[in-house]
C-alpha cells in the first residue's frame, strides 16, 4: 500500500485490467482497488507476495454481515439498498404492482416479492383495500 516499483508480475493480466479500464496507468491499480473497497465498506484486499507470483484475497460484502439467530443477514447492504429503492418507488406511486416494480427497478419478480414480504413483516408497508385494486401504504 506504499510506493513501489511499477512493474507488473504478470503483464498479460495487467494489460487486461488496463484495457478493461480498471487501471489508468501502471502502478495505480492497487490504489484504485483499495479506494473502491473503502467506498463500499469492504476491507481492503490482502496481498501476499511470493517470489514469482502475487495472491490477492478479497472479502465479499456478504461475509461482512453477521447472521442473527434465524440465519438471516443483519444490515445486508445490498438488501437495504433494494428496500430503499422499493420504498421510494412506492411513495411515488402507491398503486404500483409488484410486476411494475420489478420492471421499473430492473430486478427479478422473485427479488421484488422477497423485499415486499420482508417490508410487510417488518411493518413498514401494508396493502390497503385489496390485492388487485388496492394500494401500498407506507408507515
Amino acid at each position: 500500500m506504499e510506493r513501489h516499483r511499477s512493474q507488473p508480475y504478470n503483464p498479460n493480466i495487467a494489460n487486461g485490467f488496463f484495457r478493461a479500464g480498471y487501471v489508468e496507468t501502471w502502478g495505480r491499480g492497487i490504489e484504485k482497488i483499495c479506494e473502491v473497497c473503502k467506498e463500499h465498506g469492504v476491507p481492503v484486499p490482502e496481498y501476499t507476495l511470493h517470489l514469482e507470483d502475487i495472491m490477492v484475497k478479497f472479502v465479499s460484502l456478504r461475509q461482512q454481515n453477521v447472521l442473527n439467530d434465524q440465519n438471516v443477514l443483519i444490515n445486508d447492504p445490498l438488501n437495504v439498498l433494494l428496500e430503499e429503492m422499493v420504498l421510494s418507488v412506492i411513495r411515488e406511486n402507491p398503486h404500483i404492482t409488484q410486476a411494475q416494480l420489478s420492471q421499473k427497478l430492473n430486478r427479478s419478480d422473485r427479488q421484488i416479492r422477497r423485499v415486499i414480504k420482508e417490508l410487510r413483516e417488518k411493518g413498514i408497508i401494508e396493502r390497503i383495500v385489496s390485492r388487485k385494486t388496492g394500494q401500498w401504504g407506507v408507515k
